[in-house]
């Protein structure tokens, strides 16, 4: 999922192969469609959309007009995707080669950090370090702008969903227990609820000064076919 500057959310629609787009009044419509299995979404600070496929590891660019281009492929099972207004960057998790790629907005892609397990979400705070839920090894892995990896968390169940809230928690979602920790700044880790979901991811949506972000989760509400499930591998 990811929220547009207008406060429209944008949900993969695996099922179908769609990007539906749900205006905040709640109105449903097909934004882009033709994509095999898309992992993450995340706009760029132009109002671009990415689209990660994980179907033929590709990720395509989506103009706000709704006009589709292929902008990276020949990746390895891309699965999370954030883009990062501090550095002006998109990063992009591989679960196949257990790699974080950073790749700029002209499509020129590095390797930013390598040799995790099993990279599945990512997300980023303020001062543009990456967050990766490693779900194979129960921790969420911290990577500065400058590609240093360290621990940031551990002892989790099967870490996917993860996102920020206003005052910089950052929110994880145990696949394994169904419960969400909330872990501090200082990756302190706190039980936050439970029985939500087995499966899920999340999103923050933006709110206008002085009210708070509010953290979304999607946990296939909405009669969108697939929005859940991310492929599984072993």
């Amino acid at each position: 999922m990811a929220f547009d500057s207008s406060g429209n959310l944008y949900v993969a629609n695996q099922g179908l192969g769609q990007i539906i787009e749900i205006t905040p009044g709640g109105s449903q419509s097909i934004f882009a469609s033709g994509f095999t299995l898309v992992q993450a979404l995340t706009f760029d600070s132009s109002g671009n959309l990415y689209a990660a496929d994980d179907g033929n590891n590709t990720i395509t660019k989506i103009t706000p007009g709704g006009s589709q281009s292929l902008f990276y492929g020949g990746l390895a099972g891309p699965l999370g995707m954030v883009f990062s207004s501090t550095t002006n960057l998109l990063y992009e998790a591989d679960w196949n080669t257990g790699t974080v790629n950073k790749i700029d907005l002209s499509a020129n892609l590095s390797v930013l950090a390598t040799g995790f397990n099993s990279p599945e979400d990512l997300a980023v705070d303020a001062s543009g370090n990456i967050y990766e839920s490693d779900f194979n090894t129960n921790s969420i892995m911290k990577i500065t702008p400058g590609g240093s990896v360290s621990t940031f968390a551990s002892g989790l169940n099967g870490p996917e969903g993860l996102t920020f809230d206003s005052s910089g928690n950052l929110y994880e979602l145990d696949r394994g227990s169904g419960d969400i920790n909330k872990i501090t700044p200082g990756g302190s880790v706190s039980f936050f609820t439970t029985g939500v979901a087995t499966s899920g991811y999340f999103v923050t949506q933006p709110a206008p000064a002085p009210e708070p972000s509010t953290v979304v989760l999607l946990v296939g509400a909405l009669g969108i076919s697939g929005a859940l499930g991310r492929k599984r591998r072993s």
